[in-house]
This record gives structure tokens, sequence and C-alpha cells, in this order.
């Protein structure tokens, strides 16, 4: 669930405004994907499978392009590090999920963790700023 790409090209650099508002809803939209696949797969305790590590990787790939893809705005400076900042401190949260016991509900343990805060707080800067915000991946933060 990568969104490196669009339109054939490799984000880097400062992009417009609307490039900047296609490259954040993708990686929202990865949040929010991402989030609910470990939160349906029902799978948590000391056996944590591999698809949980699959979304940690793709939650760390996420951050690091949208690292690449610089906000059009100096203001936007601290919602783009905090998105980024976000997803990686969710991804390394959910090795939270090793902790619990086997057959627990990921549900119950994925609303207390790390980034989730941090996701909030760029989305908030983000929507004051007058962009487009992934209305799931803000439930997802609350």
């Amino acid at each position: 669930m990568q969104f490196g790409d669009i339109g054939d090209r490799r984000f880097a650099g400062s992009l417009d405004r609307f490039d900047y508002q296609a490259a954040s809803l993708a990686a929202q939209d990865s949040f929010a994907a991402l989030y609910q696949q470990v939160e349906s797969s029902g799978r948590s305790g000391p056996a944590l499978d591999m698809m949980t590590s699959g979304v940690q990787e793709n939650l760390r790939e996420t951050a690091a392009d949208l690292e690449r893809a610089g906000p059009p705005e100096v203001e936007l400076d601290d919602a783009h590090r905090d998105l980024a900042n976000g997803l990686r401190a969710f991804a390394d949260g959910l090795e939270e999920l090793e902790n619990v016991p086997a057959g627990s509900d990921p549900a119950v343990v994925l609303p207390s963790l790390d980034g989730l805060d941090q996701i909030r707080t760029a989305l908030l800067e983000l929507r004051a700023a007058g962009y487009r915000v992934d209305v799931q991946a803000w439930l997802l933060t609350l």
C-alpha cells in the first residue's frame, strides 16, 4: 500500500498544493486500511504473524514516501512531520500486540498505541490549512 507513485513519477522535494493533497490523502488512506486490516485480523499475542509485520513495513514505507513529498507551504512542516512520525510510531507500537494474551481482540489495544495523537494533530493542522482529510483515518485516531 505505497503511494509513492502518482502519475508515474516519484515524489521528490516540495510538491504543489494539488499533489501534496493527493500524497497526504494517500498516506491517510494507507494508514486507515492497514489499521483496519490489523483490527479485523483478530490476531495478537506472542505468535504475532507475518501479516502484522507486513503492516509495520508498509506503514514505515508510507511514512518514508510522505517525508520525500515536501509540503508546498512552510506552515505545513509541523503537520507533515507529525503525520510521518505518527505513522512510524504507530508501526512501532504494533509490537504491543505481541504482549497481550493470544486470542485477545486487537481492536482493544489499537486505540492506545503510540502515534495516534501525532496523526490526529497532523490531520487537524492539515484541515485548518484547507486540506481535505480522510474521515476514516481521522475517526481511527479518536
